[in-house]
């Protein structure tokens, strides 16, 4: 293991053990092409599949976390639940759209964090995510370990340091459908923080998340970035990156503070990221202003949209990142903020191309029996091989595109995408636990080929978590 400049120890980046052969390439060449591609049209699965797959992980207890007051919860705050659960266990975070819960830590724990999504209109098409209103910190996940999260929104309001923080993390890591906003009150005295920092971890699944951006509410606080990752493996499919717009100068007698560039959008030291239709982009500059003797203090620039450094390996995928917008000049007379860059290289590698992101995802959670859709998002006309596992993973395996999910996986139907791009399996009636199991924990993630036989690449994947209570 390598030694950082701080003396602490870097974790691999690279496959947490030996495989002479992944299991996912073993069931695309177990399947010849010929065959496999008219079975793909319009095929579906039936739900019975789902109740063979074996050593399907039941969660030893589901908890339930709520907003004071609400009936039939175990606990009123994250972290007492935390501190309870044990490996494998499952944490349903239901505020009801209420009041934010505080922050958290978890520290050497198998979990899965998950928020049940509240209504707000009496239609139900607006949805508002649990909120935690504090700093949330995972770290020391050993390689047998795993955290998933999905469905929650992280905010602080103060710098102090990183919204969400994933640290020292050799087991995966899936972070479905989550939102993490900073926004700073303090001074310029306070260092800028990212809002999502991932350090030291060996594989993170991102889907759909969306970080920043923020707000800025300081005195000449520096803004929050986007997202840092340091020596860690990330492989990213939708949602987006935002770094924070920048404070606007302004004076108050002889108190005077400049107007700050717009913070980047994402950082990456050492590791790999590969991202996939993700919106990356540096925060907006701050307004300059003029003082009364007429002297002008110019505009911010924006921040950069991307930084990469330390031999980091980057592959962007429909990804074009976009420095942020530099701020009008408060006068014909004054300086404007310039725009700010897009890509940033030291010692880093990068390649790009417009292939499409593709997804596997299921709503959830959800009741044991329920129906449930798997959702598929592709290019059109593409075939996808649904596959689907009890355990978390997470590594390269060339050629193909894409990081494997998924450990021991078992197949659980074909699916075509139509033209709209998208394409769904139905099951879920046949699914049925044993007696007095509490929760029921599942990860799918596709092989898929173009219409015209190309491929196969592996899609992001997805979780589904279904509830006996």
């Amino acid at each position: 293991m390598a030694q950082r400049s701080d003396g602490s120890t870097a974790l691999p980046v690279h496959p947490r053990r030996a495989r002479p052969r992944g299991v996912v390439s073993a069931v695309f060449h177990a399947v010849p092409r010929a065959a496999l591609r008219p079975a793909l049209r319009g095929a579906l699965v039936s739900a019975g599949l789902w109740a063979f797959a074996p050593g399907a992980v039941l969660a030893q207890t589901v908890w339930q976390v709520g907003k004071p007051g609400m009936p039939g919860m175990d606990f009123y705050d994250m972290q007492s639940a935390v501190d309870v659960a044990a490996d494998g266990d499952v944490i349903v975070l239901r505020t009801g759209g209420g009041p934010d819960l505080p922050g958290f830590e978890v520290r050497g724990k198998s979990l899965t964090l998950i928020g049940q999504p509240a209504p707000i209109d009496p239609a139900g098409q607006v949805i508002l995510f649990p909120g935690i209103q504090g700093r949330v910190e995972i770290s020391d996940i050993g390689p047998d370990q795993f955290v998933s999260i999905r469905g929650m929104r992280v905010v602080t309001v103060d710098s102090l340091g990183p919204v969400l923080t994933f640290r020292n993390c050799r087991g995966p890591v899936l972070l479905e459908s989550i939102e993490v906003e900073g926004y700073s009150f303090g001074d310029a005295s306070e260092p800028e923080q990212p809002q999502l920092l991932l350090d030291n971890c060996s594989a993170v699944h991102v889907v759909g998340a969306r970080v920043g951006p923020g707000g800025n509410q300081g005195v000449g606080q520096p803004s929050f970035r986007g997202a840092e990752f340091r020596d860690s493996n990330v492989f990213w499919t939708g949602g987006w990156i935002h770094g924070g717009q920048a404070v606007e100068g302004f004076y108050v007698g002889e108190f005077v503070v400049e107007a700050e560039d717009g913070a980047d959008g994402l950082r990456v030291s050492g590791g790999t990221a590969l991202l996939s239709g993700v919106d990356v982009r540096g925060g907006k500059g701050g307004t300059g202003f003029i003082d009364p003797t007429g002297l002008c203090y110019p505009s911010g620039s924006g921040g950069t949209a991307l930084r990469a450094a330390n031999q980091a390996t980057l592959r962007l995928e429909s990804t074009t990142p976009q420095g942020g917008a530099g701020a009008l000049a408060p006068a014909a007379a004054c300086e404007a903020g310039s725009e700010g860059a897009s890509i940033l290289l030291l010692d880093a590698t990068l390649s790009q191309n417009a292939d499409g992101p593709r997804a596997t995802r299921v709503t959830s959670p959800g009741p044991f029996g329920a129906p449930y859709t798997v959702r598929l998002a592709g290019e059109p006309f593409d075939h996808f091989l649904v596959l689907v596992s009890s355990k978390l993973d997470g590594y390269s395996l060339a050629p193909l595109v894409g990081a494997v999910a998924l450990e021991a996986p078992l197949v659980l139907g074909l699916a075509s995408i139509g033209a709209d791009g998208h394409g769904s399996l139905v099951g879920g009636a046949a699914l049925v636990p044993p007696a007095g199991a509490e929760g029921l924990v599942l990860y799918l993630q596709s092989l898929v080929w173009s219409g015209e036989g190309q491929g196969p690449r592996l899609s992001a994947p997805g979780s589904l978590v279904l509830l006996g209570r």
